[in-house]
């Protein structure tokens, strides 16, 4: 029998990790000295989902966490962003090249194959995406110009607030890193981020890019089935 590749999911918040949640199979939960973790299988695929909780720092620990059980394959970052390019909508899918951690000033690689081929799922389900830098800080960046300037000093296309860390674990245990996320805060306005805690009567930018997530999950998930895909 084949052996299943292995691969870890990390969001922030619960439903970040929902898309995926919803698609595996007998899924089993469970509570870690990092961070809650579901696991289950897609296809011939064994996927942990673990939710790490907001900040650099506790998905760092996560990702420590969850490799130190055992070995995997692949590291996924998964969830929602800001946008920093004006233009880019609630909804719309951003892949990273890479990841510049502004705590450490650290250029941190993504794998290009994992980011061509989600590029690749993504554009077969239809669905809108740009490619480019993710931001990792510490501290969420609110108003226009404050974005502005983060793109104008960074050259990034999204800031989010995990990416740095996990991909800083998966570095240094050699693990492919990856990250995708969906626009929820576009760089003309800032979102009300306190409505992240429940899904009740959501604004349309969270409706839309928990839409994409799923979406994204489905085609990336869904084609485990009789694939060799990542």
């Amino acid at each position: 029998m084949k052996e299943a590749r292995r691969v870890g999911v990390f969001a922030a918040m619960r439903w970040e990790c929902a898309p995926v949640l919803r698609l595996l199979e007998n899924p089993r939960r469970r509570r870690a000295a990092w961070g809650r973790v579901w696991e289950g299988s897609a296809g011939d695929l064994f996927v942990a989902v673990v939710k790490t909780g907001i900040g650099r720092a506790a998905a760092r620990k996560a990702a420590d966490g969850l490799a130190l059980e055992g070995s995997f394959d692949a590291f996924v970052c998964l969830g929602c962003c800001g946008a920093l390019v004006p233009g880019l909508r609630p909804g719309e899918l951003v892949v990273a090249t890479e990841i510049l951690d502004e705590s450490t000033g650290e250029v941190l690689p993504c794998a290009g194959n994992l980011a061509e081929c989600f590029s690749e799922l993504a554009r077969s389900a239809g669905l809108p995406l740009v490619r480019g830098r993710f931001l990792t800080v510490t501290k969420p960046i609110l108003g226009r110009e404050a974005k502005l300037r983060a793109r104008e000093r960074t050259g990034a296309v999204a800031v989010e607030m995990e990416a740095g860390g996990i991909a800083q674990a998966a570095r240094s245990r050699r693990i492919p890193f990856a990250a995708v996320r969906s626009v929820l805060d576009v760089a003309e306005e800032t979102a009300d981020v306190s409505a992240t805690a429940g899904l009740a009567g959501l604004p349309r930018a969270f409706r839309e890019s928990r839409s994409a997530l799923r979406a994204f999950s489905a085609a990336w998930l869904g084609s485990r089935l009789g694939s060799g895909r990542p």
